[in-house]
């Protein structure tokens, strides 16, 4: 409870800060009493913060103190951001909810202040100190000389290990150091460059294996009855070993007289009832002091706003991480920079990372039992409120709490009603269910209405009409259109109308001051009269970000808007993103154009998203005011021939470009001076460009690269060898091969000594191109043993056993043993 309170305070502070210094002229007992309650909040954040840093647990008196107080601070946001409203000046407007806001907050606050003082003069428990584990010198003696073999579970520090090490010196009797551990990066400082192994969880047949023996306490088929009721209790274990016996040792008390309602019960109300911190079950203790570990021992409040937010999604949801951060930001939950947070939540092991082809982990997913948790904990602290199909509103059990945030998930028009106060809702996220009546709510600040049918213009205008929205996603709505009223929307930092019908982007969509981020598939719309206007707001008020990308026909744009020196000046200093490929995404949009010379696909990139805008327009005036807020191009993305030949014609080094992704035929690669130029770049991607083997080859100067992706689909392009020389691709991590037919490949010793990941992406080719009959690599790979730091072999997802086990004899004659897996198919259900 205490880490909302205290974001959610630092969020009022915020807005308060913002209130008082854009309106500095404001005087009176109203501007008095905003700086009151400023310093009022100050202090009490200031007190919650040094109590609960000694606190273990929250008693029940004080999870209700703290309960209250967060719904005063909602208050008090709601209040503060509907005080005011932009005037046409720019300046503040005072509107009919305007009052003096002292005397209906300012006792309750003194009245927490005197209670959370009270609170910290209690006794505040002792932090346990951390005993270090060392062994002396003479124990070192006796162990150099004996054989050992030492297993330590669950290490969190890495500090555990070179303890370890130190007090057990290598020797030649065999001996071996075993570590378990669920923090990844702990896995990798033990490893000592050796591969880390991911322990997989348990299988379908394996899970129900497990668990009917639990239940029966012998292996036992069970009845139909109980295998359809059974179902959502695999789902939401996942293949967990520990939540599925705590789940069969439960219902084993029932044995023989289990029915199907009995499972159903528990698969239904797992979190409530079970892993909640009310629950007196003994078989889930263990279970649930895991999930409350996993929990606590997170870094600060932004780690565990960020995972208590993931109980908004429903379970098997995909969730963008770059995403995740806009709806965060959006609810002034966490910082701008809210990365660290994904990156800690994986490496703990606490959600899985949906893996895709690169060097970056983009997406992530929560295991069932996990977002039990986290959802049973969420809706408690009232930081959620679910509606899940026709089960009845998920809600904090408290009179005090409001609706503020609503996930509804699959369901349907006649559970709405539940809802009774709409008027505090901030955000509203819905997924496959019907459209929600949300006119009356006026605090919202994130809108998610992705896949909701039955939008209509009188959905927009009331859309038009939430001036607080700061986060609006359209996406898959099948609207074709965008209201000129959106300018309403001048808090607006997020807008996704990706897969709609919508053409034409509006002048006043590009025109909103705070938009930062915008996604999509449209034109460009027409230039304003006022080209001055357009041009003053562009370089100097637009904090546009990120568009994601827009598509040029060549007869309708001025050369100088179409060659790659423009594209290059044209980022802004905020290192704005521009994808323009209409190709780009999960699915094509649009097939393969046979007149290439018809339209240029002219994808640009730097740092997220992406948009297309088929111009039928002079971009000129836009560009050109573009350009004067841009600066050095960090990435490029583009899907044309022709501008893929002119963007490598005009490569010139030293370069600031870190990622280049090229689709279309190309005649050559730069000269090596050139590539020896590109110091920054660290990803590359070549597609379907039709260069030899040869040529690739030349690619291995790039010292900096560190993931590099060709990619062919077509019979017969790749002819000769790739070969890789000694210091060729010095700096490369990631290989990745895709095509129906693979080069001939040669690693030299003392090639690629950085390649962890060698990724070969054809569908099930003959074992005899790979194998000779002594399982070594012959005619089609030479050199595999000469990747030393080699911890992966990816294949295609089709692979049959026999290349597989073909692949692994191989891999056990490597000095690293690397892994060999299947490239996991890719999956449509994630949120971008």
């Amino acid at each position: 409870m205490a880490e909302g309170v205290v974001r959610l305070c630092t969020s009022v502070l915020g807005e308060l800060h913002r209130v008082i210094e854009e309106d500095r002229k404001r005087q009176g007992r109203l501007k008095n009493g905003v700086e009151v309650i400023k310093n009022e909040m100050e202090m009490v954040l200031a007190m919650i913060v040094d109590y609960t840093e000694y606190r273990d647990r929250e008693t029940t008196q004080e999870k209700l103190i703290l309960q209250q107080l967060q719904e005063l601070a909602y208050d008090i946001e709601d209040f503060v951001a509907a005080l005011w409203v932009p005037g046409p000046s720019g300046g503040l407007v005072l509107t009919a909810t305007g009052m003096d806001p002292r005397p209906q907050y300012g006792d309750r606050i003194d009245e927490f202040r005197k209670i959370l003082k009270n609170l910290q003069g209690q006794k505040r428990t002792e932090a346990k100190a951390l005993l270090r584990s060392s062994q002396g010198g003479g124990d070192t003696d006796y162990h150099s000389d004996a054989m050992y073999l030492v297993f330590i579970d669950n290490v969190q520090q890495a500090d555990v290990w070179r303890d370890t090490v130190d007090a057990f010196p290598l020797n030649d009797r065999g001996s071996r150091i075993l570590v378990t551990t669920s923090v990844y990066s702990v896995a990798v400082a033990c490893s000592s460059g050796s591969y880390v192994y991911r322990m997989q969880s348990l299988g379908q047949d394996e899970s129900k294996d497990l668990f009917w023996r639990r239940v029966y306490g012998r292996p036992t088929k069970p009845a139909n009855n109980l295998v359809t009721g059974s179902e959502g209790i695999f789902s939401k274990c996942g293949g967990l070993p520990l939540a599925l016996t705590s789940i069969a040792n439960h219902l084993s008390i029932k044995s023989n007289y289990l029915t199907k309602s009995c499972c159903e019960d528990v698969s239904k109300y797992l979190g409530r009832d079970y892993l909640s911190g009310n629950t007196t079950v003994s078989t889930f203790r263990q279970l649930r002091k895991l999930l409350v570990q996993c929990y606590d021992n997170l870094p600060d409040y932004d780690h565990r706003i960020y995972l208590l937010y993931l109980s908004i999604f429903p379970e098997g949801h995909k969730v963008k991480n770059k995403s995740l951060i806009r709806r965060l930001v959006a609810e002034g939950l966490v910082p701008k920079d809210g990365s660290k947070c994904f990156d800690v939540l994986v490496d703990r092991c606490t959600v899985d990372p949906v893996q895709d082809c690169g060097t970056v982990l983009k997406k992530c997913q929560v295991r069932g039992v996990v977002l039990e948790y986290i959802t049973e904990k969420a809706v408690s602290k009232n930081f959620v409120t679910l509606i899940h199909k026709q089960e009845r509103l998920r809600k904090v059990d408290s009179n005090v709490a409001r609706v503020r945030r609503l996930s509804i998930q699959s369901s349907t028009k006649e559970r709405y009603s539940d809802v009774e106060d709409k008027s505090a809702i901030r955000s509203l996220t819905i997924f496959k269910s019907d459209l929600f009546a949300f006119q009356s709510c006026k605090m919202l600040r994130l809108l998610d209405l992705e896949n909701c049918e039955g939008l209509n213009k009188g959905t927009l205008d009331d859309i038009c009409h939430l001036l607080l929205l700061k986060y609006l996603s359209l996406r898959k709505t099948g609207i074709n259109e965008l209201p000129s009223k959106i300018n309403k929307l001048q808090h607006l930092q997020t807008l996704n109308i990706q897969d709609t019908q919508v053409k034409t982007l509006p002048m006043e969509v590009i025109m909103l001051p705070k938009l930062a981020y915008l996604f999509g598939k449209f034109e460009l719309p027409k230039s304003p009269k006022d080209k001055w206007e357009l041009e003053q707001f562009l370089t100097k008020k637009s904090e546009l970000h990120t568009l994601s990308g827009f598509v040029i026909k060549n007869k309708q744009v001025p050369s100088r808007a179409s060659s790659p020196s423009c594209a290059r000046s044209s980022f802004f200093t905020s290192t704005l993103q521009i994808c323009a490929s209409c190709l780009k995404g999960r699915k094509r949009v649009l097939p393969p154009d046979p007149n290439p010379a018809a339209h240029a696909f002219a994808p640009i990139r730097s740092n997220a998203g992406a948009l297309d805008f088929p111009s039928q327009i002079n971009l000129g005036d836009f560009i050109s005011s573009l350009e004067k807020r841009f600066t050095t191009l960090d990435s490029v993305s583009i899907d044309s021939s022709r501008l893929c030949k002119e963007f490598l014609g005009s490569l010139k080094g030293p370069s600031t470009i870190s990622s280049i992704k090229l689709r279309g035929q190309l005649d050559s690669l730069p000269d090596s001076i050139t590539l020896n130029g590109l110091c920054n770049l660290t990803k590359l991607q070549l597609i379907s460009t039709g260069l030899s083997s040869h040529d690739l080859s030349n690619l291995q100067t790039l010292s900096c690269l560190e993931y590099l992706k060709l990619s062919e689909h077509r019979d017969g392009f790749w002819d000769g060898r790739f070969v890789v020389n000694k210091d060729g691709f010095e700096s490369l991590q990631q290989l990745c091969f895709e095509a129906p037919k693979l080069p001939k490949l040669q690693f030299n010793e003392g090639a690629m000594r950085s390649l962890t990941s060698l990724q070969l992406i054809c569908a099930n080719p003959p074992i005899t191109t790979y194998f000779s009959s002594s399982f070594q690599l012959q005619e089609s790979i030479e050199g595999f043993l000469h990747l030393t730091h080699l911890n992966e072999v990816i294949l295609h997802d089709s692979a049959n056993e026999a290349k597989m086990e073909a692949w692994k004899t191989a891999a056990n004659r490597h000095i690293n043993r690397p892994c060999v897996m299947k490239k996991q198919p890719k999956s449509n259900n994630s949120e971008e």
